[in-house]
């Protein structure tokens, strides 16, 4: 199994070397490869497949059809071989191309405010659309951002991020360093600074918690809120979405604000946690295909806290967006 993991990774390295030497030299052979490529994947890719389809019917609920659901999985695998050629791509542009990419930002005034508050910025956001572009367009407005992430498998894309961090000025906080981390990011936040964290899974070495999702329960990481509740950082839901000219639109809600939200009593959910997840689901399910969600996130998860249960009915995407 190990020989086939090496020869499995080395494959996959091969192929995104390839792939993003072409997103940053001859960007058109990417784009018209791109059709033949979703279909391989799909093709080639069983455990891939079977989790985006079961995602899909979580989605859209009990009553879809499987043409549905192949349909939003297959639009999920396009988006996120979008965001891979974008990802390589953006290493050849300029701060002024980067800015080009700009469509629209909706909720501005609410960023304004939380930065007015001087404690800092928890911005919990989801691997949704552009995310990796719509933090590159933050540091030309934060001088000093702190982004969590825990390493990806593949060496080649480890060592991209690393360097697009570098040329970006963006300070890495890897959650498989454990607690001097959190202490950084604890302190990063009492200095006014921002800290930008994917709130919508749960990565090796980070705890998290089963809540109400769509139709069942899903986990998500606590550390958004155990940050804010440490420090009394605003958590700023912010979301980047793709439109079809390859300009990005940026989407801040407003404010979670830990002392407006009271800490949930002892076995309890806490409500701030409750809060960010509503927000995150409803994004997600004004843009499914948009999720880049290519593992089974309903998985082997159950919703313990019966006041949660009770809450919580059963949401597709019809009743969440109406």
């Amino acid at each position: 199994m190990s020989l086939r993991s090496s020869i499995g990774q080395a494959c996959a390295d091969a192929w995104l070397a390839t792939l993003f030497w072409h997103t940053r030299h001859a960007p058109w052979v990417a784009a018209a490869l791109r059709p033949a490529i979703i279909r391989g994947a799909w093709a080639l890719s069983p455990g891939m497949r079977a989790a985006t389809l079961a995602n899909a019917a979580h989605l859209l609920g009990a009553s879809s059809s499987r043409s549905e659901r192949k349909r939003l999985a297959l639009g999920v695998v396009g988006n996120f071989l979008d965001a891979v050629i974008e990802f390589g791509g953006n290493r050849a542009l300029t701060s002024e191309e980067l800015s080009a990419r700009l469509g629209s930002v909706e909720g501005e005034a609410a960023y304004v405010q939380a930065r007015a508050a001087g404690r800092g910025a928890i911005l919990a956001t989801a691997h949704l659309g552009s995310f990796e572009t719509a933090m590159a367009l933050l540091t030309q407005r934060e001088p000093k951002i702190h982004v969590v992430f825990h390493p990806d498998r593949s060496p080649l894309f480890e060592r991209l991020r690393e360097q697009q961090h570098a040329r970006l000025g963006i300070r890495d906080a890897r959650v498989t360093e454990g607690l001097p981390m959190w202490l950084r990011l604890r302190d990063a936040l009492r200095s006014n600074e921002v800290v930008l964290m994917q709130a919508d899974r749960v990565m090796p070495g980070q705890p998290g918690v089963a809540v109400p999702f769509f139709d069942c329960a899903a986990r998500f990481p606590t550390g958004p809120v155990k940050l804010a509740r440490l420090t009394g950082a605003p958590i700023v839901p912010v979301f980047s979405l793709r439109r079809d000219d390859g300009r990005i639109d940026i989407i801040i809600d407003e404010p979670l604000w830990p002392e407006r939200t009271p800490a949930a009593p002892p076995g309890r959910t806490d409500p701030l946690l409750l809060g960010l997840v509503r927000v995150l689901e409803s994004r997600i399910a004004a843009h499914p295909e948009q999720w880049l969600c290519l593992h089974e996130v309903w998985a082997g998860s159950s919703v313990t806290d019966a006041a949660d249960v009770a809450e919580s009915a059963p949401r597709p995407i019809a009743a969440v967006t109406a």
